[in-house]
């Protein structure tokens, strides 16, 4: 870490241990592990004990009731929930917060922006629809216009993530005509419990809860609608890439687990001492530190008042790809243990197959006699959740065209 910080910045991160030292967050801990992105009643618990210290909004403008500080100091501190396996507070304080402050209504901001820095706000975005994918220039969720300035919306999104616990959607909605596309979509703020709003859950094939959101003719005001209608394309494009910079800690917390647990003595020999677990371990390593460097390069591109685009999509691409790469090294390097999605009662669980793996002698194996608690869940589970992540907001096609416009001018084909 202090290859990318100066010393104001270390001092920073340190005080904010000493105060996460302070709390009791084994709880949160251990049910951010298992509602993974999600937040339960122990992580809104936390938040609101973080707002109540001022602790959220590290990186938000004072005038807004934040601290104040740069974006750098704003990614240290979700980095650092993040590694401690704490909530980071979802979309709102990423992305929904700092879009609010830019376009909305100063009654827009009198309002959302305390009860985000409370804890007591929660926004889910609502983009992807089933027709569109990760072409959201694509939807048709509606919103008519009616006579007293407000819509009627009828439509439907999936993969909404945080809908069944947020009290608001940030949705995205045609409020033009379907063929103008990007020029057509306008931003809404829909509380969750409107009528008309229907909420299903969609499990995922990592476990993890997600869901579908229908809206059937749910009314909403003229102060629902963020900037102007049909100008909503520049306010998603520019969320989309400060959430595309999300915490990666978890992944290097992840890899510590695994190194260590390959390290820890064993009867026979230790699989850390074979060639291959050392070269895979070091240049893992080796790729997490590239994205610490790359997310600080992106904070400080925002403190300069730059918008990331073709660097977050690439920090977006990185990340899906290493942490699919720690899953994959965790089976690989583990053995059976890592098919495990809970520790055993009682087990001995032997190594057959680690010998082709590693191209060691079969007569040089470690017999995994109560098997390693922190090899017992993570890995399985992490393995079934990496492809999801390659794609979840925002697919990798999209951000390689992204990249080829934003960051290398190839422009968009015709």
């Amino acid at each position: 870490m202090r290859s990318v910080l100066d010393d104001s910045d270390v001092a920073f991160l340190r005080e904010l241990r000493h105060y996460l030292a302070g709390l009791n967050t084994a709880d949160v801990a251990r049910e951010t592990r298992q509602e993974e992105i999600c937040i339960g009643p122990a992580g809104k618990a936390f938040m609101r004990q973080l707002g109540a210290d001022g602790w959220l909004g590290v990186g938000w403008p004072e005038r807004f009731g934040g601290r104040g500080m740069s974006a750098v100091r704003q990614w240290l501190f979700l980095e650092e929930l993040d590694y401690q396996r704490l909530p980071i507070g979802d979309l709102s304080m990423l992305a929904v917060g700092p879009a609010i402050a830019q376009w909305g209504t100063d009654e827009q901001r009198d309002y959302f922006l305390p009860g985000m820095l409370a804890g007591e706000i929660h926004f889910a975005g609502g983009y992807t629809e089933p027709e569109a994918g990760s072409d959201l220039a694509a939807l048709r969720t509606r919103a008519v216009r009616q006579d007293d300035g407000g819509y009627v919306i009828n439509g439907q999104k999936i993969f909404t993530t945080a809908a069944h616990y947020s009290s608001h959607i940030w949705l995205a909605v045609r409020t033009g005509p379907q063929e103008a596309r990007h020029r057509s979509i306008s931003i809404l703020i829909v509380p969750s419990s409107a009528p008309g709003v229907a909420i299903t859950q969609l499990m995922t094939q990592a476990g993890w809860r997600t869901n579908q959101v229908f809206f059937q003719d749910v009314r909403v005001g003229r102060d629902a609608l963020v900037g102007t209608e049909n100008g909503g394309w520049e306010i998603i494009t520019t969320a989309l890439k400060l959430e595309r910079l999300m915490p990666f800690s978890r992944l290097a917390r992840d890899l510590d687990e695994l190194a260590a647990a390959i390290l820890a003595p064993r009867p026979g020999r230790r699989l850390a001492d074979r060639r291959h677990a050392r070269r895979v371990l070091l240049d893992l390593y080796a790729q997490t530190e590239e994205l610490r460097v790359m997310a600080r390069q992106i904070a400080g591109m925002i403190d300069a008042g730059d918008v990331p685009r073709a660097e977050a999509s690439m920090f977006k691409l990185m990340r899906g790809r290493v942490r699919q790469l720690i899953a994959v090294a965790a089976m690989e390097l583990t053995g059976p243990v890592a098919t495990l999605r809970s520790a055993p009662d009682a087990a001995t669980v032997g190594d057959a197959g680690l010998s082709a793996a590693f191209d060691a002698d079969p007569g040089d194996s470690v017999a995994w006699a109560d098997p390693d608690p922190r090899l017992c869940g993570w890995p399985e589970r992490a393995y079934r959740a990496s492809p999801l992540l390659r794609f979840a907001g925002g697919a990798e096609e999209i951000q390689r065209d992204i990249i080829a416009e934003h960051g290398l001018g190839l422009g968009r084909s015709r």
